[in-house]
């Protein structure tokens, strides 16, 4: 069952506490598969980081962000370096529209571990852009 799914069909509960009303299905998908992903179930992670990424409302760019660099992050363990090019552009554009340094300074962190795939299709413009903002 996927994350939309189970937001239709969630039973009722009590509202949840203050300190956790922010938390979305989207939030437990996305967090869900960064677990995952530790665990080395990586195809299962990024259908679950997808799930939580597609969930988001537009209003929510700064997670979206931090929730594309998780993904980037595994694509990078995966030995995806197109991929990773692709998410951290996905994922550099709404945290340097919306000025939200945390962010561009968790995408930029990628850049040491991109940096070996440099001449890979793909991957120069991104590159370049994370060292710009560093």
């Amino acid at each position: 069952m996927t994350a939309a799914e189970m937001a239709l069909e969630a039973p009722s509960y009590d509202p949840p506490p203050a300190w956790c009303s922010w938390m979305s299905y989207a939030d437990v998908a996305a967090d869900g598969g960064r677990c995952l992903a530790d665990l080395g179930q990586r195809r299962e992670a990024h259908q679950l980081m997808d799930e939580g990424i597609a969930l988001l409302p537009g209003t929510r760019s700064k997670t979206r962000a931090v929730f594309l660099t998780y993904q980037a992050e595994t694509y990078l363990c995966d030995g995806e370096p197109e991929i990773v090019a692709q998410t951290v552009t996905r994922s550099l554009d709404p945290a340097s529209r919306i000025n939200a340094p945390r962010c561009v300074t968790m995408v930029r962190d990628l850049e040491p571990q991109l940096s070996p795939y440099a001449h890979t299709a793909g991957v120069g413009e991104p590159l370049e852009r994370l060292r710009a903002v560093g």
